[in-house]
């Protein structure tokens, strides 16, 4: 791994989650893509997520932590990650979630790669409790533009978190 410029910077705000923290990193690092910064942003909560976050950074050196001086909130944070990121593509997720399939991120690579466009997203499943789930799955392939924007968001659940992005796209 290449460790001035990485492939995929994962972008993890970090604001009171600690029952989820660990298992939300955890699930970054045991991806089968390497390549990859965990950029996570400590938003000053007032839990132990940050502590659980800086015993993971002492365990695996591509987490970066990036400090708030007050809490922002998630979109903020998100944009202190982008202005950070160092990789080709950026990938957000929230510190909630966790990574499922430990391919994730070499599929979302590789098909950002073999198609070359400004974004792929993922299926999910969306757990509201523990008896009802939502699952968005598509394999649709779609060109986006300014111009079909709009007729985009009513085929696919669009989120920021999810998606691989070109980092040169967001900045």
């Amino acid at each position: 791994m290449n460790k001035n410029k990485p492939k995929i910077s994962v972008i993890i705000p970090v604001y009171n989650v600690e029952k989820y923290i660990q298992e939300c990193i955890e699930s970054v690092m045991n991806q089968t893509f390497k390549d990859i910064e965990i950029i996570c942003i400590n938003d000053c909560g007032l839990d132990n997520s940050i502590k659980i976050v800086e015993a993971l950074a002492q365990k695996d050196d591509r987490i970066k932590i990036l400090k708030h001086k007050y809490n922002k909130g998630v979109g903020p944070a998100r944009n202190t990650g982008i202005k950070n990121a160092k990789g080709d593509y950026i990938f957000f997720l929230d510190s909630d979630d966790y990574l499922y399939d430990k391919d994730l991120l070499e599929n979302l690579y590789n098909k950002a790669i073999a198609t070359n466009v400004d974004f792929v997203t993922i299926n999910y499943l969306e757990s509201i409790d523990e008896l009802a789930e939502t699952t968005f799955n598509s394999n649709k392939t779609i060109k986006v533009s300014l111009k079909n924007f709009s007729k985009v968001l009513d085929i696919f659940s669009i989120v920021v978190w999810g998606m691989l992005f070109k980092t040169s796209f967001l900045k």
